[in-house]
């Protein structure tokens, strides 16, 4: 079994990367870190272009933000490469989900839970529990639910 975890958007590498520093990374997918200086898992973060990096696809995908980190801090900030972007992702369960926000090399994780008030988390709760219930909503809810 495991957990699947789907990934939107890429992240921006500048300079584009050399032959040999996309080698490095592209050598990652087949790696199995040993969590002592790698995260402990498989890499899926892939060289799209020799300036994009990307979700490879793949399934289960664990210590997305570590390997991340991992190939900022380790192969591309020490060759002088910035990257910037922004990749949501969205994990099997409701309300997992959030943003990776990858500014000059800096990586940030926000759930995305954490980026709702209390008010928005009330209204996304209240339309998921309607409409698993396949309820409509009567037009006095319809106008709170559009505030």
């Amino acid at each position: 079994m495991g957990y699947n975890t789907t990934f939107e958007g890429q992240f921006s590498i500048s300079p584009p990367v050399s032959y040999a520093t996309g080698r490095l990374i592209d050598a990652l997918e087949d790696e199995r870190g040993d969590g002592s200086k790698m995260p402990a898992s498989y890499c899926q973060w892939r060289l799209a272009t020799d300036s994009i990096l990307e979700w490879d696809d793949g399934e289960k995908f664990y210590y997305y933000v570590e390997w991340l980190t991992y190939i900022i801090e380790s192969i591309l900030k020490p060759n002088g490469h910035l990257v910037n972007g922004t990749v949501n992702w969205h994990g099997e369960e409701t309300g997992d989900s959030g943003v990776i926000r990858v500014t000059d090399n800096k990586v940030e994780a926000v759930d995305a839970s954490s980026l709702m008030t209390d008010h928005d988390r009330l209204k996304f709760l209240l339309k998921l529990e309607m409409t698993a219930n396949d309820l409509s909503f009567s037009p006095e809810i319809l106008k709170i639910l559009e505030k």
